[in-house]
């Protein structure tokens, strides 16, 4: 069995209710396809640990 756990950043859903340009959060598909990369990896490598973050870093 292979656990792996992903940490998606500032992510442009609606439980996000920040007061920021939602131009500049991640979009939900960016983080879908980080789930898809864990969960299709090769049977040798386990991703244990993905950090899902914006290009640039957003400061509130």
């Amino acid at each position: 069995m292979r656990v792996s756990t992903v940490y998606p950043g500032p992510t442009d859903t609606p439980m996000f209710g920040g007061d920021v340009d939602r131009g500049e959060l991640i979009r939900p598909s960016s983080v879908a396809r980080a789930v898809v990369m864990a969960i299709t990896a090769s049977e040798d490598v386990q991703l244990t640990d993905i950090h899902v973050r914006p290009r640039r870093e957003l400061s509130w």
